[in-house]
């Protein structure tokens, strides 16, 4: 059979990952499953208060930077269809004359 030496290998690497596991393995100062298994304390989240007056500033900076950003995709969009249309009108006018 030609895959026999796989199925072997195989085998062989499940059992050696096997032995790995937190189980069977021996811990930096002995058996302790509590640093493996522990649930960690979460802490709660703070974020930042700011006024009303200072978040319609930052709304409105992201507003205008997002409009910049799109004005300029729209330009980089025409200036590539206008040079292509140009191309296909200089090439349709080569080969038909």
């Amino acid at each position: 059979m030609s895959g026999a030496g796989h199925v072997i290998d195989m085998n062989n690497r499940m059992r050696q990952n096997r032995s790995m596991t937190s189980s069977n393995r021996q811990k930096f100062q002995g058996s302790n499953r509590e640093l493996d298994f522990s649930i960690k304390n979460t802490t709660e989240l703070s974020f930042k208060v700011i006024s009303e007056k200072e978040l319609a500033g930052i709304k409105n900076t992201i507003r205008s930077k997002a409009k910049a950003s799109q004005r300029r995709e729209v330009i980089i969009f025409s200036g590539v269809l206008l040079s292509a249309l140009i191309v296909l009108i200089y090439c349709y006018t080569k080969y038909v004359n």
